[in-house]
């Protein structure tokens, strides 16, 4: 049968890579995906991953090695290369969870959709977290935020020859330009639960995202006159206006965070109880701040993890929490639940601290210091 043919086709593209390409590739290996196309396009690394890569070379179908233009150029000589039916991009320092790619085909023969979503595992410092991201549904809201993780984004190799390959233009968010313009041509998105890549994070600098952000405002507002959506030009503004206020004030942050911790020490009381809401990527930034402000934390609250313990503390669910403790609150999105869960079981308003207005105020209060 035609669907028992289904190709998938793999790109992983790499630059001096010797450290992690490896654990990459027997992860496309162990997928034991018959029909699978594996492709390597690297940059011409001064390193030793040409060399990891012909050790596996009777498992990759096609590989190259040299000078390219930027990560996006070499992406786009792996979708010309490219002769299956669905493709997917991984990168060098990614791997993929087990059973990935028949989990992939099982959505494509049994939905009518052009891509299919999954879920990533956020891979720092030997532990994978997970991180609620909103998923959007309407096409309305990939303007402001597409919340489809790439790396786990698997997509009709057709679309490329229909929409067009990754403009080289963007530098950071070629990839949410041609998302922003597929789904806005009418391409249509499968979001599955299924958690297919593990994504390493510190791949971009602080400054890096903030030059990310400003890229996607420009790909938002470029698809926004190209489809008339004239509508949204003041949200859209707006909501860019704020998210590179949000990336300034976190390189500051970054750049000043003894400071800061120092200040954050001023505000609790020494002998209070702390804990920290969210055993995931954000709760590790909370516990930095504080460690670096000396405020030993009690555990991590987390409802939605079979894990017992994280970053060293035990993590307990929400009902366990003592009273009269001073909580942080981690979740980006889930902010008014718990505060409102909390205030019902009769913490104080001053008990709950946002983490994100936490570091808004606290990096505000010393940029003003320093005016």
């Amino acid at each position: 049968m035609e669907q028992d043919r289904m190709k998938i086709s793999i790109v992983t593209v790499c630059f001096n890579s010797e450290a992690t390409i490896e654990r990459a590739i027997q992860s496309v290996i162990a997928q034991k995906y018959e029909e699978l196309e594996y492709i390597v396009i690297d940059g011409n690394s001064s390193d030793r991953t040409c060399e990891i890569i012909r050790k596996y070379e009777e498992d990759i179908s096609y590989w190259i090695s040299e000078p390219d233009e930027g990560i996006y150029h070499a992406m786009n000589k792996g979708i010309a290369a490219a002769t299956g039916q669905v493709i997917a991009f991984l990168n060098s320092d990614d791997w993929y969870n087990d059973n990935t790619l028949s989990k992939v085909r099982h959505y494509f023969e049994n939905n009518d959709v052009d891509l299919v979503s999954g879920n990533i595992y956020f891979y720092e410092e030997g532990e994978a977290l997970v991180e609620d991201i909103p998923k959007q549904t309407a096409v309305e809201d990939y303007f402001f935020d597409i919340g489809l993780p790439h790396p786990a984004l698997f997509a009709r190799t057709a679309l490329f020859p229909k929409y067009g390959s990754f403009d080289t233009q963007y530098k950071i968010a070629a990839d949410y330009d041609w998302m922003l313009r597929v789904c806005t041509g009418g391409a249509r998105v499968l979001v599955v639960e299924d958690f297919f890549t593990y994504f390493s994070c510190g791949g971009m600098s602080t400054a890096g995202k903030y030059q990310a952000v400003k890229e996607q405002r420009r790909a938002a507002l470029a698809h926004m006159e190209r489809t008339g959506r004239w509508d949204l030009q003041e949200r859209l503004e707006a909501h860019y206006k704020e998210r590179l206020h949000l990336a300034r004030r976190n390189i500051y942050y970054i750049q000043n965070m003894d400071h800061v911790g120092s200040r954050l020490k001023a505000l609790y009381p020494q002998d209070g109880t702390f804990y920290i809401w969210g055993a995931g990527k954000r709760g590790r930034q909370c516990l930095e701040l504080l460690d670096r402000a000396d405020i030993p934390i009690t555990g991590f609250v987390d409802s939605y993890t079979d894990s017992t313990t994280f970053m060293g503390h035990e993590i307990i669910r929400p009902e366990r929490i003592a009273a009269k403790s001073y909580v942080f609150v981690t979740p980006q999105g889930h902010t008014e639940s718990i505060r409102q869960y909390l205030q019902e079981h009769g913490f104080a308003e001053s008990q709950i601290i946002d983490f994100s207005d936490l570091i808004d105020r606290l990096a505000a209060s010393e940029e003003t210091e320093d005016d």
